[in-house]
């Protein structure tokens, strides 16, 4: 008698798991199905979540900084202030500014790159970029900065003038120091 009350037990608890797929299996089902629908869509996408920021060394505090459309379907424009708080003034050289799923703009010795910074002061940078795919509004991009500066600090001269005219020359006195930074932010349309 025992064998046939232990069988009976085992129908019932296939029959239990049974019900339970049968009842809440379309509803697992269709939880799946919108996530996908959501995870395809972007919608769930890491860029989605992820703050913009703008981060170089601890003493070039990076502000005001964004990213907006231009009138090119595959071209942006980078905007940001670096303000150098080295303890010395610097003399940027060189800049090179990388898109990811873009170009590369390569700065060196342009006018536009080529800036005296002295101690508390700020340089803006506004950089024209383009694009592999269609620039969409709110979407999350990556900006990758290298920058070479001199320090001027031993630079001679009776003002600041002066003083970026010496730190300009190519000197032993003032070698090139790189740095780096990024800029992930969102497209402003």
């Amino acid at each position: 008698m025992a064998s046939f009350s232990s069988g009976r037990r085992l129908s019932r608890r296939g029959q239990v798991a049974a019900e339970y797929l049968a009842t809440y299996g379309w509803a697992l089902f269709a939880m799946f199905v919108v996530l996908a629908v959501l995870i395809s869509s972007g919608l769930l996408g890491p860029g989605r979540f992820a703050g913009e920021e703008c981060t170089f060394a601890p003493n070039l505090p990076c502000s005001g900084f964004y990213a907006a459309k231009t009138p090119s379907s595959i071209e942006l424009e980078a905007n940001f202030n670096l303000t150098n708080t080295q303890g010395f003034p610097i003399y940027i050289q060189n800049c090179a500014f990388r898109l990811v799923g873009g170009d590369i703009v390569i700065l060196n010795g342009d006018p536009a790159c080529g800036e005296y910074v002295p101690q508390g002061g700020s340089v803006l940078y506004n950089v024209t970029m383009q694009s592999t795919n269609k620039v969409s509004s709110n979407e999350m991009r990556t900006i990758f900065v290298t920058l070479a500066f001199k320090n001027c600090q031993d630079a001679v001269g009776a003002d600041r003038a002066a003083q970026q005219d010496d730190c300009k020359n190519d000197d032993v006195r003032f070698p090139l120091h790189n740095t780096s930074g990024r800029l992930l932010v969102q497209v402003r349309g």
